[in-house]
Parts: C-alpha cells; structure tokens; sequence
C-alpha cells in the first residue's frame, strides 16, 4: 500500500511546477504591460480614458468634451451641456489622465478642424460615444514619438510608432 504522504509530496510538487511554467509565460506580458517607457505607458493610460470617455457619455446620454490642459498637462472629462449638469454628489466621477514630465502632447490632429498644437486641445464624443476621427501625438524628452490613431466609432485607439501625419485617406 502506498504512503499518502508520498502522493501528497508528488502533486504539491507538479502544482509547483505547473506554476513555474505558468508564471515564467505570463511575467513577460506582464512586465511590458506595466513596465516600458513613459511614453508607451502614457499611451495605453490615454488609451483606457478615451474608451472610458466614451462609455460615460453613453451611461449619461450626453456629449463630452475630453480636454487636455498642456500647462497642467492633464487631460479631463467635462459634460458639455451645462444646463444637464448634476450636482457635485449625483455627477459620477469623471476621468482624468496626469502626464507625466518626461512626456508631451505635440498636437491633435482632427479630420476636421485639422492640427492644432497650442491652446487647449479636446475631442468631442457624442451622447452615442462616438467621436471625430483624430490624431494624438506624444513625444518624449528624447524625441521618441508615439501617433494614437482615434476611430470615431467604438472608441477604437490604434498605437503607431513614429508620428503619423494627419491625412483625409488614413481614415477610410
């Protein structure tokens, strides 16, 4: 008869291997995900706000402007209709995305108004969430440069390397 301490020491050891091969696959997607440049965490995080962006203004029925303010380098969520506008205790709470110091926006792009590079620079998604085909370009201190590609419908945010020109046919 076999001792059950012995099969206990085998499958406590098969569960420990089975998590070393486990983890020694995930940790490298891990890691690029949460480590790698400012630049290229700046994108993903303006990334997961413009998607956030658009689904509040869908759950409020409502348009947005996402607003970035290039001497607070912050981008922020702000209803547009203000006369719909809840108190400060009913109004959810709305997005907002800090930059860090290593990284700028250069400019906006937009299918419509064009490039734009001073001011404050916004993006307008509708009460349906969808928003005008744009353009996003970060740059780091070292020059390295980063184009978000914004689809008008679904919030959709493609990532290029490089910087990517605004042109009419890009969006079709």
């Amino acid at each position: 008869m076999p001792d059950s301490r012995g099969f206990t020491l085998l499958e406590l050891l098969l569960v420990m291997v089975l998590l070393a091969v486990t983890t020694s696959l995930a940790l490298p997607r891990l890691s690029s995900f949460t480590l790698g440049s400012p630049l290229q965490r700046s994108a993903r995080k303006l990334t997961l706000l413009i998607s956030q962006s658009a689904q509040v203004a869908v759950r409020t029925s409502q348009a947005h402007q996402l607003r970035y303010e290039p001497l607070e380098r912050t981008f922020t969520l702000v209803p547009l209709d203000s006369s719909r506008r809840e108190s400060a205790e009913q109004q959810p709470s709305l997005p907002r995305l800090q930059l860090p110091e290593e990284v700028a926006v250069k400019d906006f792009g937009r299918y419509y108004q064009g490039v734009q590079s001073v001011g404050i620079l916004s993006l307008l998604f509708s009460a349906q969430g969808y928003l005008e085909p744009a353009l996003i370009h970060l740059q780091d201190e070292e020059g390295e440069e980063l184009t978000l590609e914004l689809s008008p419908f679904l919030s959709r945010v493609y990532i290029h390397q490089g910087y990517l020109p605004l042109e009419k046919e890009l969006f079709h």
